[in-house]
């Protein structure tokens, strides 16, 4: 008998590895039945509901924590995988841009789409460590809010640069037999066995317009879409776990009020006469720029902005560098309360949530 072990083992640990597993087996020969079967399903989240769930790390040292948002589509069809493929291609380099860039929440700032089970996501994904996950996900939910608002004005030029992109990599032969037999190995894992799905990929995708985009993100990606199944799991790392309260959410269902932009950014404070006169957005990026100031600079530099003109003030802002999804703006002061569905207990919920009918 043959047996291959991978991994950093020295010749005695992987007879050894070798003895435990096949006394195991011996002592179980017994096959399981078909009833304890392990199958994997994916759950179907409450439509139109802001699911929540709060994690921590394991890991004492580790000072990032995250955000990663996850809004559900079902089980996927060959238009709506290319509809979530453009919105992602759309939304990731503005999401980098704005939370990442501009705000720099952190270093992974990230939007993609998912296929699990066979069913369709549409995820993303912040981490930082210098910002709790509460105020993440504010910002994340800023963010779709003002994406949805972008959409209605996105360039028709733009769409179709995107699906040309998407339409060239599917046309590209495979470089290796791997690469060209994981395409099928795919079909065969997920149940689809759509063998001709790069085909039908690219005829969706030249039939593809801004209005059906707009419509697909209405009805079941933005925050008040009526078909929306979204679920949110924040991770509060080691630093941020003081920060963390219970009563945050365990009212159920109620209204959470989520931290403003200004006083959760750990710049320099603006004076509020100076914050008044400010155009939308604009202490952010005066906040950015002071921050290299010398400290005993610091009150005399403060002191002479406040007393610019606003029309002085609105050139140098427009000097700095801006949004590009520019009603994020209107979430810096307050986003809108929210009903949240709190996730407790992970194990009850799974048990009493329904999964898709045809995923496999």
């Amino acid at each position: 008998q043959r047996r291959v072990h991978g991994g950093n083992l020295q010749p005695p640990e992987a007879l050894a590895l070798a003895q435990q597993v096949v006394g195991v087996l011996m002592a179980t020969s017994d096959p399981l039945p078909s009833t304890q079967h392990p199958a994997h399903r994916q759950l179907k989240l409450t439509k139109g509901r802001e699911h929540v769930q709060v994690s921590h790390t394991y890991t004492p040292g580790c000072l990032n924590s995250a955000v990663h948002m996850t809004m559900q589509l079902g089980v996927d069809s060959v238009r709506a995988s290319m509809l979530c493929q453009i919105l992602a291609t759309m939304a990731e380099n503005l999401l980098f841009t704005q939370l990442r860039t501009l705000e720099q929440l952190g270093y992974i700032v990230a939007a993609f789409p998912q296929t699990d089970n066979a069913c369709l996501h549409l995820a993303s994904l912040v981490q930082s460590g210098t910002h709790d996950p509460l105020y993440l996900y504010s910002r994340l939910y800023g963010f779709w809010e003002a994406f949805e608002q972008r959409l209605h004005t996105y360039e028709e030029q733009g769409l179709q640069m995107i699906v040309a992109s998407l339409i060239a990599s599917r046309q590209e032969p495979s470089k290796s037999l791997n690469e060209e037999a994981a395409w099928d190995w795919r079909e065969i894992t997920t149940h689809r066995h759509l063998w001709r799905r790069r085909e039908l990929e690219i005829e969706a995708l030249r039939h593809i317009t801004m209005p059906d985009l707009v419509q697909f993100f209405g009805t079941y990606l933005g925050n008040n879409a009526p078909h929306k199944r979204r679920l949110a799991v924040l991770i509060y790392s080691s630093q941020h776990t003081s920060e963390y309260r219970d009563d945050t959410f365990v009212l159920l269902p109620k209204q959470v009020q989520l931290p403003p932009l200004r006083q959760a950014q750990p710049n320099i404070p603006l004076p509020p006469a100076l914050l008044q006169r400010l155009p939308p957005g604009a202490a952010l990026i005066l906040q950015q720029q002071l921050s290299d100031a010398p400290a005993d600079t610091l009150d005399t530099t403060l002191q002479e902005l406040s007393a610019m003109s606003d029309e002085a003030l609105g050139q140098m802002v427009a000097n700095g560098p801006t949004s590009p999804v520019p009603a994020i703006h209107q979430y810096d002061n307050a986003i809108p309360a929210l009903w949240l569905h709190f996730i407790g207990d992970v194990g009850r919920f799974k048990h009493t949530q329904p999964a898709f009918a045809c995923a496999p």
